[in-house]
């Protein structure tokens, strides 16, 4: 179970809800995927990835499948963080370990 809830574009925070109806109206089904409605919970996050989304596909040399997959890492990191903070738990010590 997530611990975001998934927002529909009727019910999203007001600051979301333009980005997630632009999500749906290009999407295949009409309505946003599980992970844009999630994201839907923080407008930054969501911002942030339509953003990443959008030079990505102008100005990217990657295969779409790379790409794809980098992006999800990225917003998952993210989301990992936000929840993190939100949580005011600490991070695993291993995810904090410089490399």
């Amino acid at each position: 179970m997530s611990r975001f809830p998934s927002h529909t574009v009727e019910g999203a925070p007001d600051a979301s809800r333009p980005l997630l109806q632009k999500i749906a109206q290009s999407s295949p089904t009409g309505r946003p995927l599980n992970l844009h409605a999630q994201m839907a919970h923080s407008s930054a996050v969501l911002a942030a990835y339509t953003s990443l989304r959008a030079v990505t596909a102008e100005h990217g040399t990657l295969d779409p499948k790379v790409s794809w997959a980098l992006n999800l890492a990225t917003i998952t990191r993210k989301q990992i963080r936000m929840s993190e903070r939100a949580n005011s738990c600490p991070a695993p010590a291993e995810a904090t370990r410089e490399r």
